[in-house]
Parts: C-alpha cells; structure tokens; sequence
C-alpha cells in the first residue's frame, strides 16, 4: 500500500510536467505573437537590397517568378516553391517604393475585397482553369484592375457588330481567338488564345459565334 509520502511525490512529479509544458507553450504563444509580418519584409528588404541592389528591378523579378512557377509545375507539393514566388512578389512591391506596413495592409485589404465579391460555384469550374470573380455590370470589361481589350485589328466591329454582353454577369464578351489584356494605363500585358467565339474576360463564359448572334 503505498505511502502519503509516495502519493505526495507522484503528484509533485505530475505538476513539474504540467509546469514544464505549460512553459514550453508560453513560450511558443511569445514567439507567435511577437512576430510581426511588417517587420519581416523590412528584414527582407534590406537584405535584397544588399543582395541584389537597390532600386526598381520588375522586369527580372517578373523574369524570376516566371521561373519558379515552373517549378511549381513540377512539384506543386513543395511549399517551398510557393514561399519563392511569395519573397518575389514581395520584394518587387517593396522595389516600388511600398512600404512594409502599407503591403500588409494592402494584403488584408484584398482579402477583405475577395471576400466581398461574388464568385461562381467552384464545382462547375475546370480545376485546370482560374476561377474569377462574377463582376457586376458596372465593372464591364474590368477584371481586377485588368481590361479586356477586344480591339485587336482584324476585328472589325462595323461587319461583326458590337461585342456582346455575358447573360451571366454582364460584363462585355471578347473574341475568344485573340484577347488583348491591357493594364489600366492602356499598355499590352499579354493576350488569350482560344477557337472563334465569345468569352467573358470576367466569368469566363464562353458562347459559340451562333449563340452570340441571337444575343
């Protein structure tokens, strides 16, 4: 039978390791609340800058992010290859002259927009395709900050006739063969390829050239 004294220090026992884990969690609970994203990208921004120079560098940043979403292609299980692609897109905004607290705050702020719009049910969406938000008919051809341009010179709207709008969100449909995509000061960031007909640049929804003329 056992002793008081031994129940005694079995007892001590059990609370030096409650003790000691509830210190081991304290501090962990330190660490993380202590950590400050704006202070980390200032810490990575002084060290880009002694690394690769001061000063505006987009076009190789955008060089190397093309690069590392390669490598995503290839092991997109590899949280490492997103945190690449993350650093860049950081380190290029910092380039430009924002602040570490006005991208954070530019981060929570998109979240918050994202979360205010409307989107498509992601179970009628080609998990190969991105999933866009459903802008409203005042937004037209805007799709996050982007136009769609379908002015391309071959087409000649005075045969084809207006582009027309998209019954699903009321944004104006483009010529799926060759979509311009423009940065809001007008210059060419890239452009979409597809067969003939009509495609939202908003929702993506496509119309064949027969339905598009019953519109």
């Amino acid at each position: 039978m056992r002793t008081e004294l031994e129940i005694a220090y079995s007892a001590i026992d059990r609370l030096e390791s409650q003790l000691t884990q509830a210190r081991a969690d304290l501090a962990e609970a330190r660490r993380l609340v202590q950590f400050s994203l704006a202070e980390h990208i200032q810490r990575q921004r002084e060290w880009s800058d002694r690394t690769y120079g001061p000063g505006p560098r987009s076009s190789g940043i955008i060089d190397h992010i093309q690069k590392e979403l390669a490598e995503i292609a290839e092991s997109p299980a590899d949280v490492s290859e997103w945190i690449d692609v993350i650093i860049l897109a950081i380190d290029g905004a910092s380039r430009e002259g924002h602040s570490p607290e006005k991208i954070v705050n530019a981060l929570v702020a998109k979240q918050t927009k994202n979360e205010s719009r409307v989107w498509p049910d992601w179970r009628t969406v080609d998990t190969n395709k991105a999933i866009c938000h459903i802008a409203p008919p005042t937004e037209a051809a805007h799709t996050s900050g982007y136009i769609a341009a379908p002015f391309a010179p071959w087409w000649d709207e005075s045969k084809t006739g207006p582009a027309p709008s998209c019954e699903r969100c009321g944004a104006l449909m483009v010529r799926g063969r060759e979509a311009l995509i423009t940065s809001p000061h007008g210059s060419v960031i890239g452009h979409r390829e597809a067969d003939k007909g009509w495609e939202c640049m908003s929702c993506g929804n496509y119309k064949a050239d027969a339905e598009a003329a019953h519109d």
